[in-house]
C-alpha cells in the first residue's frame, strides 16, 4: 500500500470518526429533547389532572356562584326596599318637622296673645281698683266742695248778721278759718286728678296690650324680607311698644301729663297776705 492510499484511508477513517462524533452529539441532543418531551408530557398530565379536578368542581362552583348571585339579588331588593322606606321616612320626618314648626309658631303666637291678654286683664283689674278709689276721691271732693261752699255761705251770713260788710278785715279773718278745708280741697282734687289720669293711662295700656300682637304681625309682614334700616325700624317699633306697656304710669303722667300744683308754693302767698292782714289789725 502506497502512501497515497494510506492518506486516503486515514481521511476516510477521520470522516467516519467525525460522523461518529456528530452521531454522539445527535444522540445527546435526542436525549435532551426526550427529557424535555417527558417533562412537557408530565406538565400536560398535571394540567390535565388540574383541569379534570376543575371540571369536576365546576358544577359546585357554578352552584356557589348561582347562590351568590341569588343572595346579591336578594340584598339588592332589600336595599331597594330600605331605600324606599328611608325615602318614606324622610318624607314623614320632613312633614313632622313642618308640622312641628307650624305648631311651634302657632304656640308662640297663641302664647303672645295669651300673654298680652293676661297683661291687658291685669291692667283692667288695676283700672277697676283705681275707679273704685276714684269714686271715693270724687265723693271726698264733692263733700269738701259742699263743705267749703257752706262754710263761705255761713261766714257771709255771720258777717252780714253782725252788720259788717264782706269788704272788711274781719271777713278775711273769718275766711282764713276755712284754710284747712281749702288745703284738704287741694289735696283731694290732686288725688282725684292723679287717679283719673292713672285710669286713662291703664285704659291706654290695656288697649295697646290687646292690639300689640296684631300690630306686631302687620309690622313683621311689612318688614319681613327687609334688612338694615327697615329691619331696625320694625325692631324699634316692637321694642317701643313693649317698653310702653311696661313703663311706669306715674312716669308717663309726670312726663306727658299736666304738672301737679305744689300746694306749699300755691298757698304761700295766701298765708303771707293773711299774716299781713292780721298784723295790721288794731290790737
Amino acid at each position: 500500500m502506497n502512501k497515497k492510499e494510506l492518506e486516503q484511508k486515514l481521511n476516510e477513517t477521520e470522516q467516519k470518526l467525525q460522523s461518529l462524533g456528530d452521531l454522539s452529539a445527535l444522540i445527546q441532543d435526542f436525549n435532551s429533547k426526550k427529557q424535555e418531551m417527558e417533562a412537557l408530557i408530565l406538565s400536560v398530565q398535571n394540567q390535565k389532572t388540574q383541569f379534570d379536578e376543575f371540571s369536576n368542581s365546576l358544577p359546585e362552583k357554578q352552584k356557589t356562584l348561582h347562590d351568590l348571585l341569588e343572595s346579591i339579588e336578594i340584598l339588592k331588593n332589600e336595599l331597594n326596599g330600605r331605600e324606599e322606606k328611608n325615602k318614606i321616612a324622610e318624607e314623614k320626618l320632613l312633614e313632622i318637622q313642618l308640622k312641628t314648626n307650624e305648631i311651634n309658631n302657632l304656640s308662640l303666637e297663641q302664647l303672645g296673645k295669651i300673654a298680652n291678654e293676661k297683661l291687658s286683664n291685669s291692667f283692667d283689674n288695676v283700672k277697676k281698683e283705681l275707679k273704685n278709689s276714684n269714686k271715693k276721691w270724687f265723693g271726698w271732693l264733692l263733700g269738701t266742695s259742699i263743705l267749703l261752699l257752706a262754710s263761705v255761705v255761713l261766714i257771709v251770713f255771720w258777717q252780714t248778721k253782725q252788720g259788717d260788710s264782706i269788704f272788711e278785715i274781719s271777713f278775711l279773718v273769718k275766711i282764713a278759718l276755712t284754710f284747712p278745708i281749702i288745703f284738704f280741697e287741694f289735696f283731694v282734687n290732686r288725688e282725684y286728678s292723679r287717679s283719673q289720669r292713672l285710669i286713662e293711662e291703664y285704659e291706654f295700656k290695656s288697649s295697646v296690650a290687646r292690639s300689640l300682637e296684631a300690630y306686631k304681625e302687620i309690622v313683621v309682614g311689612l318688614f319681613d324680607e327687609k334688612e338694615g334700616d327697615e329691619f331696625k325700624k320694625k325692631l324699634d317699633f316692637i321694642l317701643e311698644a313693649i317698653g310702653g306697656l311696661y313703663s311706669s304710669p306715674m312716669a308717663n303722667i309726670k312726663n306727658n301729663g299736666i304738672k301737679e300744683i305744689d300746694l306749699a308754693k300755691a298757698a304761700k302767698p295766701i298765708v303771707t297776705s293773711v299774716k299781713e292782714i292780721i298784723s295790721a289789725m288794731p290790737k
